[in-house]
């Protein structure tokens, strides 16, 4: 795997250990990428070196949705489930 490296004053900007740098970058990139559809979240998930359960999690506390679901298509299976019962 090749890794990114980027200048010092990056890092020390924002005051961060070079390891907690490198695993925030991860996650910002992988949510970037999750958010423009370019991922699935699966796959962002292990850009970001976490657990796919953990990375859903991680995704709820910045108040982004883990699961996309066009609200049209949630209504079609609701309505279906109704009347299927």
């Amino acid at each position: 795997m090749q890794s990114v490296q980027f200048e010092d004053k990056y890092r020390i900007a924002v005051n961060e250990s070079q390891t907690s740098f490198n695993e925030d970058v991860k996650k910002g990139s992988a949510i970037l990428f999750y958010l423009e559809e370019k991922m699935t979240v699966g796959q962002a998930a292990e850009l970001a070196e976490m657990s796919h359960y953990d990375f859903m999690i991680y995704l709820g506390k910045l108040g982004i949705p883990a699961i996309n679901y066009p609200a049209g298509e949630l209504d079609d299976e609701l309505k279906a489930l109704n009347d299927y019962m």
